[in-house]
């Protein structure tokens, strides 16, 4: 995982970036919210959501 802060439109935002491999192919994840909106649960959540989906193949 990692974090940076960006500025799109004069917002400072969060934004988190997940790098895997899964059959073969490269897949990125990137979740990015306001600051203080809880991007970082949001990343944790849709990577636990992700990780449950592929134990069930």
């Amino acid at each position: 995982m990692a974090h940076m802060k960006i500025t799109q439109r004069g917002t400072e935002r969060d934004s988190y970036i997940f790098v895997t491999l899964h059959d073969g192919m490269f897949v990125k994840i990137r979740v990015t919210a306001d600051s203080g909106a809880g991007a970082r649960r949001m990343a944790q959540d849709l990577v636990a959501d992700y990780r449950r989906i592929l134990d069930k193949r």
